[in-house]
């Protein structure tokens, strides 16, 4: 759930959809990054989102 949320967010500040090409984007999605946090219930694994921006 945590990582659908992540793409959303990184849609809706890249002003586009994964492969949409649109004048209004901002930048590219560049796979994603592992990231581990530790909490109560032990340790969760989510994939972070990753961007290239356009210069």
């Amino acid at each position: 759930m945590v990582n659908e949320a992540a793409k959303l967010e990184r849609s809706q500040y890249m002003q586009a959809f994964p492969h949409e090409r649109s004048a209004q984007r901002v930048g590219y999605a560049n796979g994603f990054k592992p990231k581990t946090m530790l909490t109560r219930m032990g340790e969760i694994t989510f994939d972070v989102p990753q961007l290239t921006f356009h210069i």
